[in-house]
């Protein structure tokens, strides 16, 4: 706290308080604590970056190695990969269809019997015409 003076009187009333009369710590103390725990911290976030440049590799490299297979799949098996997608896109279709028709038939997420069956008719009729 600031001192204060009473008027026509020079002298000081209160004198100004230290940190550690104030809070009863050791100013170098923490500040040598705080120093530890950036450290610290900087350690961490150095670990962390290497650990995320490893885990990035792996990914990258699990990404090419799929990306490789799917490539050689695919041209080693054209029309299955070209039945593959339009059975997926069929699928997928329908069911959004049938997602965002309201129905008061719908009570529960199951996929109804009739959906099941035309989606079985589509890939027929899907299946016929490629081939």
């Amino acid at each position: 706290m600031a001192g204060t003076t009473e008027l026509g009187n020079g002298n000081v009333r209160n004198t100004v308080e230290s940190f550690a009369d104030k809070t009863g710590l050791d100013r170098k103390a923490l500040e040598d604590q705080l120093n530890a725990l950036q450290e610290q911290v900087a350690a961490l976030r150095q670990s962390l970056s290497e650990k995320g440049k490893e885990v990035a590799a792996q990914v990258s490299d699990t990404a090419k190695v799929a990306s490789e297979r799917t490539s050689s799949t695919i041209r080693d098996y054209p029309l299955a990969a070209v039945l593959g997608a339009a059975a997926i896109g069929a699928a997928l279709a329908l069911l959004s269809r049938e997602a965002f028709t309201p129905s008061p038939r719908r009570v529960s997420s199951y996929i109804p019997e009739d959906l099941i069956s035309d989606l079985g008719h589509r890939l027929a009729s899907l299946k016929s015409r490629v081939m």
